[in-house]
């Protein structure tokens, strides 16, 4: 059994990781970001920080203008900190 704990909004995710978002990711993913760990939506996600940062991801998310804005920020300052990405199984069909 694996226990995630943490609602990491994208401010204490950025400053978790060191990342440097543009102030229009930041705004754009804050908008896609779940407070609710089970995520329903295919384009949210949601942000644990505990045991380590780790992040659910939708099925739309993956692949689309979420993950390309956290491919982007790693690309201009690489994450000081492993972030791993989980695909959502709780998404509403």
């Amino acid at each position: 059994m694996l226990i995630k704990f943490g609602n990491l909004n994208m401010a204490q995710f950025a400053t978790a990781v060191g990342a440097d978002f543009t102030p229009e990711e930041l705004g754009f993913l804050e908008s896609r970001r779940s407070s609710n760990a089970a995520v329903t939506d295919p384009n949210g996600f949601h942000i644990f920080d505990d045991p380590c940062i780790s992040i659910t991801i939708g099925s739309e998310a993956v692949s689309g203008r979420v993950a390309e804005a956290f491919k982007a920020a790693n690309a201009r300052k690489p994450f000081s900190r492993e972030v791993t990405f989980y695909p959502s199984s709780k998404e509403a069909k």
